[in-house]
């Protein structure tokens, strides 16, 4: 038997066939070297390649003896007695495909056939064979692989199936079958925005089917997002198109070919949706939603008032537990189709037990983001903020929900101007002073009457509730007809279908009282008796875990987190987890993410204090900071490749971590636990008993906020750290900190505070630190110094840096270090020297097979190339370092190259080669948020003015 029944699958999951079988190619990792094998088409991957490619810089010592395993363990999956598809070769392996079928190999075929196909006029065959391949995608390109091998190559290989989406498209609207494919169009264009092919379709296609002013309105509308958005007008196609619209040029209205097939006609398409971040932010909503109908007519109400008048604001006001929070979700979903332009929500934390509500300042952050404000645009001040916020607002009609606000001064700045919004706020306040300066409607939610409060307890207990209305009135009535205390017990009821509502009735009464006076000032002692009840039927473990969430700060809590607070393995913490769920003591967020009512939280909190030591609260602690510390740390070195890992100890007995093994895992962990981390920090910076969590919790966040652009958190949060860090006395941590203040300074603008910050840290560094340590740093300060202008210090620094990094005999830093030097004596213009310099670095980069480092140099060859006149040499060194930024899916350096590329192919004389490079590099640059993006504009600009 040979091999010609063996198939792979890379265009979603990575599978493997053989003879229609499935064969089982093991786990996530195995599955990364099956794929690295596969899309190295036959060539030969060394051991370390291999490794690089599946854990990157955070490969364990044991990388390559694994990688051994997972190459037997792949070759044992293939029958006995086939050729065996993968080769062992001196050093390394390969994946033969002569013989074996690769989707990606049959797309990439059918693809070029449709190319030939249509460059013959058989429109009808291209079609069919664009079809074909697009068929065989089955999802995300290597869904579930992780690596960073395999996270670099799917921006490419989704940017292959737009190109084939686009190519069938178009073959589509030249067979005449532009009503049918309008509607998809349309949905492309609304998913990606920034695809001008997508737009020059779609007006085409609106075009022939007679919507003549659909389609115009599609180029103004492309303009203006253009213009808004990356500050140029767009591309000559597009514009080519538009001119013929208007001069409705017959050629482009030719009669439509016969379609391939016939189906019946479509409805009319809409008219394309206007393309603008229209953010939709709310929290699930209630399925059991009982009463509160005159309240929820107000808010229909208010919302149906003509544009023109103020935007309406609406106050929902009532004690904990009372259902503000509930009611306003469920008002919001209704009232969505009055609001197209998105939905935003906060929860301000007013009253939550630890007093920290949510600063106005950090809610405005998250508003503009979700409004398409880039992070590195966010002004610093609170004025500036809420100034922008409504600016953004203008013209737009957007529903804003601002939850548990703890009084007026929290909400004014957060209040839209625009008169399209509507505000709902909910408080235990009612904020009077908001109806005197704004005219806010109050609504004071009562408690339920009987009537509703029987109502919402049947819909939760079913049948058992039917036989039962003398038990239901008691139950009722011990809980005071608050929702949330009806909740809890009803799930508490629901746990046990054999426990009679009777009893349940009997043991609330018997429960140390009542829960009648529901007006008094803390309604948190009026539930004890409900919480009390549930909390008492809970399994000790149970019982434990709940006490010491009270120490987790808010939102939400994972599973490993709260393990290590209880010290307990994951699985069965998350046991315990659904069985707090299901009491109803938490609630479940989202998948993995559990959070917890202010008064339940205020009811923990009291619980712990009374039952467990203050050293067995300071140890759960102490292991939680270490789940953050430890899970952070990795994740900064997934997030960054490049930096010195910091040492830390092992972490204490019973601390889990959250196990992260790609780039995209690290960046979507700090996303979901950054606000945590924050407080975290905030929270135990004082007194001084944790201040290495806090000034290594910052260290290990700040490749992230550098990445997200928060420069000014950043230098908050290294403020706090710094006083921890001299607290302990520890130079190796001051010199960590005041490096991070001069990153986020320089990125700020502050390149005099950046200095100082990054010469003390090298003065800290250089007695303490290892020699590695202190030459990464030096070249650090190269950068600070090369954003100066100050290009000969710079060089000096960089030299620095290389002359450490030749005695500690590490060859990956050395030849960073030799490309830095080359890059300085480039900005100085000693362009030979520069060449030499790269040169070195770049053949020892090709013999240790590191790919970061060669695209690097071959920029700097391209730009020294460029300034001696040799423009194809600059334009070879560019392109060899786009292919390789490309392929490991590293954007800003792709961006900067794509800028200097252009700026070779205009000295060159090629205007079009240079707009068109520009164009993509502004287009990264803004999806990156990058300041850079407004020099590219000027560039463009600039372009755009000589050809006019």
């Amino acid at each position: 038997m040979d091999a010609t029944g063996i198939s792979f699958s890379v265009l979603g999951p990575v599978r493997a066939w053989h003879d229609g079988a499935e064969l089982d190619v093991g786990s996530p990792q195995q599955r990364a070297v099956l794929a690295a094998l596969l899309l190295s088409e036959g060539t030969h991957l060394t051991p370390e390649r291999l490794v690089d490619g599946v854990w990157g810089q955070a490969a364990p010592r044991t990388a390559q003896a694994t990688i051994r395993t997972y190459i037997y363990r792949l070759r044992r999956a293939f029958p006995t007695g086939t050729d065996n598809p993968i080769t062992l070769l001196s050093g390394g392996y390969a994946l033969t495909p002569a013989g074996s079928t690769v989707d990606l190999t049959v797309f990439r075929t059918l693809l070029a056939q449709a190319r030939a196909a249509r460059a013959e006029g058989d429109h009808s065959s291209a079609l069919t064979r664009l079809d074909d391949g697009l068929a065989l995608w089955r999802g995300t390109a290597l869904a579930g692989v992780p690596g960073p091998y395999a996270q670099a190559q799917r921006t490419p290989l989704e940017e292959l199936r737009l190109t084939a989406i686009g190519e069938r498209l178009a073959t589509a609207v030249d067979l005449g079958q532009h009503v049918e494919v309008a509607t998809e169009l349309a949905q492309l264009v609304a998913e990606h925005p920034l695809v001008e092919r997508f737009r020059e379709l779609l007006m085409i296609a609106l075009y022939r089917a007679g919507r003549q002013a659909d389609a115009l309105a599609v180029f103004t509308e492309t303009r203006h997002l253009l213009r808004e958005e990356l500050g140029v007008d767009p591309a000559p196609p597009l514009q080519e198109v538009y001119r013929r619209i208007l001069a409705a040029d017959p050629d482009l209205a030719r009669p439509a070919a016969a379609p391939v097939h016939a189906p019946a006609p479509p409805p009319p398409p809409a008219a394309p949706t206007r393309v603008v971040i229209s953010p939709a932010q709310l929290p699930a909503d209630l399925p059991d939603f009982v009463g509160r109908a005159d309240e929820l007519d107000l808010l229909t109400g208010l919302a149906a008032e003509p544009s023109e008048r103020p935007a309406p604001i609406v106050v929902i006001g009532g004690m904990a537990g009372i259902g503000k929070t509930t009611l306003a979700v469920h008002a919001a979903h209704r009232l969505t189709s009055g609001f197209p332009d998105g939905q935003l929500y906060v929860n301000l934390r007013g009253f939550d037990p630890d007093g920290r509500a949510l600063d106005p300042a950090g809610a405005l952050a998250g508003f503009l983001q979700a409004l398409g404000v880039p992070a590195r645009e966010l002004p610093g001040e609170l004025d500036e903020r809420a100034a922008l916020y409504r600016s953004r607002l203008v013209h737009r009609r957007v529903l804003v929900l601002l939850d548990n606000a703890r009084d007026a001064a929290q909400v004014r700045p957060l209040l839209p101007g625009a008169s399209g919004c509507l505000t709902i706020i909910t408080s235990r306040n009612q904020l009077p002073g908001l109806a005197a300066t704004h005219g806010a409607h109050p609504i004071r939610l009562p408690l339920f009457d009987r009537r509703h409060a029987k109502e919402f307890l049947s819909r939760r207990l079913g049948r058992s509730a039917a036989g039962s209305p003398r038990a239901l009135d008691e139950i009722i009535e011990r809980c005071g007809r608050l929702p949330l205390a009806l909740a809890v017990v009803a799930a508490r009821a629901a746990q046990d279908e054999c426990f009679p509502l009777d009893e349940i009735a009997e043991d609330l009464g018997t429960a140390h009282g009542s829960l009648d006076a529901f007006a008094g000032e803390d309604p948190a002692t009026n539930t004890r008796v409900v919480f009390s009840w549930s909390y008492q039927a809970l399994e000790p473990e149970a019982a434990r875990l709940f006490r010491l969430l009270s120490l987790h700060p808010r939102p939400d809590v994972t599973a490993p987190a709260a393990a290590s607070l209880l010290a307990l393995p994951v699985s069965r913490t998350r046991q315990l987890l659904a069985g707090l769920a299901r009491a109803h003591l938490v609630t479940v967020d989202s998948p993995g993410r559990h959070a917890c009512h202010d008064l339940l939280s205020t009811y923990a909190d009291e619980l712990a204090r009374a039952t467990d030591s203050p050293a067995e609260l300071e140890q759960a602690l102490h292991r939680l900071l270490e789940h953050y510390l430890h899970t952070a740390a990795a994740a900064s070195r997934l997030y960054s490749a490049n930096r010195v890992p910091l040492e830390l100890p092992e972490p204490r007995p019973g601390v889990s971590r959250t196990e992260l093994t790609t780039a995209e895992q690290a960046s979507e962990w700090f996303t979901a636990q950054h606000p945590i981390l924050v407080e975290l920090v905030t929270r135990t910076a004082a007194g001084g008993r944790f201040d290495p969590h806090v000034w290594q919790l910052t260290w290990a966040m700040s490749q992230f906020l550098h990445g997200r652009g928060l420069w000014h958190e950043l230098v908050a949060l290294s403020r706090t750290a710094m006083v921890a860090a001299v607290r302990l006395g520890d130079p190796i941590a001051q010199a960590n900190i005041h490096a991070g203040l001069a990153r986020a300074n320089a990125n700020l603008g502050r390149l005099d505070e950046a200095s100082s910050h990054m010469r003390q840290a090298l003065d800290l560094f250089i007695p303490t630190a290892d020699a590695t340590t202190v030459a990464e740093h030096h070249r650090m300060f190269s950068w600070v110094l090369e954003q100066q202008g100050r290009y000969d210090v710079a060089l000096r620094q960089a030299e620095q840096a290389l002359r450490l990094h030749r005695s500690t005999g590490d060859p990956a830093r050395r030849a960073t270090a030799l490309n830095a030097v080359g890059w300085c004596h480039a900005l100085l213009g000693q362009y030979e020297q520069a060449l030499t310099y790269c040169r070195e670095a770049l053949a020892l980069l090709e013999q240790l097979g590191e790919q970061y480092g060669q695209a690097d140099t071959w920029d700097s060859l391209g730009f020294a190339h460029h300034h001696l006149g040799q423009y194809p040499d600059a334009v070879h060194a560019y392109q060899r370092a786009l292919t390789l930024s490309r392929g490991l899916g590293v954007r800003y350096p792709e961006a900067d190259t794509l800028v200097r590329l252009g700026d070779t192919h205009l000295a060159a004389g090629d205007r079009q080669a240079a707009d068109i490079v520009w164009r993509q590099a502004l287009a990264i640059l803004v999806e990156l948020d990058h300041a850079n993006a407004e020099s590219v504009r000027d560039r463009l600009a600039m372009a755009q003015a000589v050809r006019e």
